[in-house]
């Protein structure tokens, strides 16, 4: 947990360095110890509504129907394929929720409301897919028939880490002789927010399998031990910077 001040002067602190488990599954799969963070992703929230038209399942022929989730369905789907062609091996888009109206299994969905969320290091990533996004459900709907409404609901922007912070990090690590990799954060951190006020730099351990904010979270002491001597050797060498 961060404890901070409110009333302290950011010029009376020299650089905020976190340690934390990746939530990912790169490090242990590489069987890398340590990870210099690079970058904290941004990410995009937006609430989708797709409006069809409701009406009965069995009566209903195919070629009548204007069904919002079949549309949606389409949608999603698109998504991957949306990220594979703009993005980079870190970027990622996400449709957590859904929910249809009137919830039926005798009628056709009239209404179909999503989440989408997109990740990226960079800001220009996430427009482009954006932009792409809205323009696949525009086309989809007019050809279909079909309203839509396209919403923000939240944006954080990416945040880099310190150049001299992640340097002093990845010079800590070669003098300790540990195996590493530079890799972004796709998850928010407290550095996400320090780093809009203060240097910042941030050390990954490895997360067995990726898994995080579960009962099944496991890093290896080995691995914490790793982690806790790179952010010493780290603390101390900034320490003695002017």
């Amino acid at each position: 947990m961060l404890f901070l001040s409110q009333s302290a002067d950011k010029d009376s602190v020299h650089c905020f360095i976190e340690l934390h488990v990746e939530q990912g599954a790169r490090l242990d799969r590489s069987g890398k110890s340590v990870g210099v963070v690079s970058a904290i992703a941004g990410v995009s929230r937006f609430e989708i509504e797709i409006i069809g038209e409701a009406n009965h399942a069995g009566s209903t022929a195919m070629s009548d129907r204007k069904d919002a989730l079949v549309a949606a369905s389409s949608f999603i789907a698109k998504i991957p394929e949306i990220v594979k062609e703009n993005g980079s091996e870190f970027t990622v888009a996400t449709v957590g929720t859904i929910k249809v109206t009137p919830n039926s299994v005798n009628v056709i969905p009239g209404t179909c409301q999503f989440h989408l969320e997109i990740r990226d290091q960079k800001q220009s990533v996430m427009d482009v897919i954006e932009r792409q996004a809205l323009s696949y459900l525009k086309g989809l709907c007019e050809e279909s028939g079909l309203a839509y409404t396209f919403k923000k609901i939240s944006d954080h922007a990416p945040e880099l880490m310190t150049d001299w912070v992640k340097d002093a990090v990845e010079e800590s690590v070669k003098e300790l002789g540990y195996d590493y990799s530079i890799i972004p954060s796709g998850a928010f951190h407290d550095s996400l927010t320090m780093a809009q006020v203060f240097p910042t730099g941030m050390i990954f351990v490895p997360s067995e399998g990726g898994v995080s904010h579960s009962r099944y979270e496991y890093t290896a002491e080995e691995d914490i031990g790793k982690g806790c001597e790179v952010l010493l050797k780290t603390v101390l060498k900034v320490d003695n910077m002017k």
